[in-house]
């Protein structure tokens, strides 16, 4: 029997829901169009449901690797020193790959990454010739940390190249 659900992520078979579809098609064409976009909404406006839906969306197209993390579960300890932020931010990667994508997991893993311009790197080789999609929920948790926003900053770099001399980096980015 379905119900109503506020507390969190939605399941259509479990609770009611409004068709989303169309929306999710809208988001899917920003994703083809490598766009790094957010979603921006109060608590309980059914941001978490619809990553979970475009995520199962861009499964779909076998060319396209979407990894899903979320920084839900960060605390200070783990992201204080660059370092450890980068190494943190490749284990969540590599645990979110191995339950689809076995073989590419074990290409994100890497003890040698100790700071974001190697981070950089990193990414630009991982993804070469690959359309990696990377969601990244509840980031708001982390917003006024200074590493998450040097991430922000490599991402934008990045894209930025991207766009200008067909650099390789991550398809889209969905915060």
């Amino acid at each position: 029997m379905r119900k109503f659900n506020v507390t969190g992520i939605c399941v259509p078979n479990m609770h009611y829901m409004v068709d989303i579809s169309e929306k999710i098609e809208k988001i899917f064409a920003l994703v083809e169009d490598s766009n790094y976009f957010t979603f921006n909404r109060g608590r309980q406006y059914g941001k978490t449901t619809t990553l979970g839906r475009l995520k199962k969306r861009i499964a779909e197209e076998s060319d396209y690797i979407c990894v899903s993390i979320s920084f839900q579960y960060s605390t200070e300890k783990i992201i204080s020193d660059e370092e450890g932020f980068c190494q943190w931010l490749l284990r969540k990667i590599h645990r979110a790959l191995l339950l689809e994508h076995k073989e590419e997991a074990k290409l994100w893993l890497e003890e040698s990454i100790t700071d974001f311009e190697k981070l950089d790197h990193f990414i630009t080789e991982r993804c070469k010739n690959k359309k990696i999609v990377l969601i990244v929920d509840d980031s708001d948790r982390v917003i006024n940390n200074y590493l998450f926003v040097r991430l922000l900053d490599v991402l934008k770099s990045k894209y930025l190249k991207k766009s200008a001399l067909k650099y390789y980096t991550f398809q889209s980015v969905i915060f």
